[in-house]
């Protein structure tokens, strides 16, 4: 590659680009001149550096129609036999009844509940059989290691608000400090002594980036005159659910990852380095939270609100999320659409349409003539 500019080489005469195709042709005409049969051949696979293209000189050859030339393709492929794999069941015993009582008793979580609409079979193998999937040395970060150093770095830069109101001033202090906080957790992670290099340098880069983000919409927010109060950072809650349809409590438990006031509005709040659209959050049929892992969000905040509003006395509230790879959305709050409106605000009667739907979760789970069936993923 050369620092001179293509329009300077073309100014002065010098060899371009253009140059180098012309030598590539001569090259590949001249070969063919005497030749009386010719093979070409070209990859139609895609990996590593190949196009799955030809190159442009067979298209060429293929267009231009030289006399007493005649030009042939073929596609030349592997016979393969796809074979279908039978969806797999697992039968329920009395010893697995045990197993998903004596788990009900230490508490499921929102993302163990979620397993389950997604795969059975997967919720089996890793809440009742406990294998886990297997741990890799990470050369580059991992998804969960980059949520991990996103999380811990808010709730470092927070700390100091709990309790207490934001403002643009100590927002703004923070925004100095977000580079060093994001640093100081990379390294714990990762137990590194020296700044990160190529994809980590990259990530790290982007959770600044995402930080920033952050905190300078919540300034916007202050400054339009809204009122933000941080009631609690990571706060660890339960509850238990007494179900007919089950012979044990069932407990919940889960992290909530922020609870403040906006403005009048108590507001749940969940953070994710993830995609998330509102569309996710906004569901029009109750028994989609059970059935529909598109929606799985939505169940999540719904239990998160279930575990607080058993904890406190609170008539009404609000939970959302904020997607770190969707920040134009801002706060994503869960929603009910009826009639073209979409309602917000969660309340006792959100509670109980929630439980109804637990209700036939849990039954379904704990059925001993229901087994574990395999969902596509």
């Amino acid at each position: 590659n050369s620092f001179i500019p293509f329009d300077l080489k073309t100014h002065y005469g010098l060899p371009t680009t253009k140059d180098k195709d012309a030598v590539y042709a001569y090259h590949f005409y001249r070969l063919l001149h005497r030749a009386k049969q010719v093979y070409l051949l070209y990859s139609g696979l895609s990996d590593g550096l190949g196009s799955a293209e030809q190159s442009r000189f067979l298209s060429q050859l293929q267009l231009t129609g030289y006399p007493k030339q005649r030009v042939k393709s073929f596609s030349i492929s592997a016979n393969s036999n796809t074979i279908k794999q039978k969806t797999r069941e697992i039968e329920k015993t009395p010893q697995l009844i045990q197993s998903l009582e004596s788990l009900a008793q230490k508490g499921f979580s929102p993302s163990a509940i979620a397993n389950y609409i997604r795969n059975p079979v997967d919720f089996y193998y890793q809440k009742i059989l406990g294998i886990k999937e297997s741990e890799e040395l990470e050369e580059s970060m991992a998804a969960n290691t980059f949520g991990t150093i996103i999380h811990e770095s808010l709730q470092a830069l927070y700390i100091p608000f709990i309790g207490e109101n934001l403002s643009v001033a100590g927002l703004k202090k923070c925004l100095s400090k977000t580079e060093a906080t994001i640093t100081e957790n990379y390294k714990k992670h990762y137990n590194a002594e020296t700044l990160p290099t190529g994809k980590n340098l990259i990530a790290l880069e982007v959770s600044k980036h995402y930080l920033n983000t952050f905190i300078k919409q919540e300034i916007k927010q202050l400054e339009k005159g809204n009122m933000i109060h941080i009631k609690a950072l990571e706060t660890s809650m339960e509850t238990t659910l007494s179900l007919d349809s089950v012979v044990v409590p069932i407990k919940l438990k889960g992290i909530v990852d922020r609870i403040d006031y906006y403005n009048d509005t108590l507001r749940i709040i969940d953070y994710k380095t993830g995609k998330v659209s509102p569309n996710q959050l906004k569901i029009t049929d109750w028994n989609q939270i059970r059935e529909d892992y598109t929606y799985s969000k939505a169940l999540q905040l719904l239990l998160y609100a279930k575990m607080y509003m058993d904890t406190y006395p609170e008539n009404t509230l609000s939970a959302g999320i904020f997607s770190f790879k969707n920040m134009r959305e801002g706060y994503m709050p869960f929603g009910l659409k009826e009639n073209k409106e979409i309602y917000s605000i969660i309340n006792q009667e959100t509670m109980q349409a929630l439980m109804l739907q637990l209700e036939q979760l849990f039954a379904e789970m704990f059925n001993i003539a229901c087994p574990f069936t395999e969902k596509e993923v």
